[in-house]
């Protein structure tokens, strides 16, 4: 149990998001530092199998390259609050979110790609975020995950350049309210 570490603090066996059921067979439960080389595999993968679609060969094997420090890509998974999805008794995919309402990842197997899983993640994500008071929730978006994110109710705000191991990749800022709808509110701030 030494490695059973929720979001920095000591594992609670009733911990209310251990499992969460979903549709498909689908459940939710917290990052495990154990889970690390799986999560780098899924990244890797999910560049090589599902980004090629939007990003050319030498633009993807920049990208992976993120994942090159497994040591650095594992604590910033157990840093942020990381959920995994698990379907079939196997890791299909997961998503991180920083402290500031960023999600800094959400990568899919591609074995598991385009099964809602993704959708179920983000739709977690929120309900999480809105029960820390957090009024957005923010990604910068890779073109793969635009399509997904904007079903979400995420809008692009800005498109991004960035120069990553020699190549450049873009991605769209997108954000997303959670403040609760005012409805026929006149009140003005």
């Amino acid at each position: 149990m030494r490695d059973r570490v929720l979001y920095n603090r000591p594992f609670r066996p009733n911990e209310c998001l251990i499992m969460i059921p979903a549709p498909g067979g689908v459940s939710l439960r917290p990052f495990l530092p154990s889970d690390g080389d799986t999560l780098i595999e899924i990244f890797r993968s999910a560049i090589a199998e599902i980004a090629i679609e939007e990003y050319s060969e030498e633009q993807c094997l920049a990208w992976a390259q993120a994942a090159e420090d497994e040591a650095g890509f594992i604590e910033k998974l157990s840093q942020n609050v990381t959920l995994v999805a698990m379907k079939a008794g196997r890791v299909a995919a997961f998503i991180s979110l920083e402290a500031n309402g960023t999600i800094a990842l959400l990568y899919t197997s591609p074995t598991f790609a385009r099964q809602g899983i993704a959708t179920y993640l983000c739709a977690a994500v929120e309900l999480l975020a809105q029960g820390r008071k957090m009024l957005t929730l923010k990604a910068e978006a890779s073109d793969c995950a635009q399509t997904l994110l904007a079903m979400r109710g995420f809008v692009p705000m800005q498109r991004n350049s960035k120069f990553i191991n020699g190549q450049w990749l873009t991605n769209t800022l997108m954000q997303k309210s959670l403040a609760p709808e005012a409805a026929g509110s006149t009140t003005q701030h």
